[in-house]
């Protein structure tokens, strides 16, 4: 018997979404300006759980990150001084935005960010899964094709 398995980046976001219970950062950007004409930085949620997957999304896009002792991970970019830290009741990371020019260079920039990392999640989960597949003795990969949507369509005999 087969299975067929099909992973797209939408799908891991909206996993992830429903585990963080968080949007796009973009749509809270608006709403969260409060306190930023006092000059009280802006903290919102985003949909990063995995510090690795964080740092290496940031670091593709050029960042020069900086890791604090407590696992804070700071950057400076266009948008502003950004800070991200682990909120540990919700198990996400929280992005406090420092100096913020333009709540639409923050919003592009957030939402360029967010897609890349999903596109990293997605990665990390194919490749496990391929290799998780490949050490089971009543599994094997029958095939796999990458659509030009990103999809990945897995086709597994069990």
């Amino acid at each position: 018997m087969s299975v067929v398995f099909t992973m797209t980046a939408l799908a891991v976001a909206s996993a992830i979404s429903a585990v963080s219970a968080g949007a796009s950062i973009g749509a809270f950007v608006k709403d969260k300006r409060m306190g930023a004409n006092s000059g009280e930085p802006m903290v919102l949620q985003t949909r990063f759980q995995d510090k690795e997957t964080l740092k290496k999304t940031l670091t593709e896009h050029g960042f020069s990150i900086h890791e604090e002792t407590n696992g804070d991970i700071i950057l400076t970019t266009t948008a502003g001084k950004l800070r991200y830290f682990m909120d540990e009741e919700t198990g996400v990371y929280m992005m406090q935005c420092f100096d913020i020019p333009s709540d639409e260079e923050l919003e592009a920039h957030c939402d360029e960010i967010e897609a890349e990392y999903m596109n990293n999640v997605q990665k990390s989960t194919y490749l496990l899964l391929k290799e998780r597949i490949g050490q089971q003795e009543d599994m094997d990969l029958a095939s796999e094709e990458f659509m030009e949507d990103g999809t990945v369509l897995l086709t597994i005999n069990v």
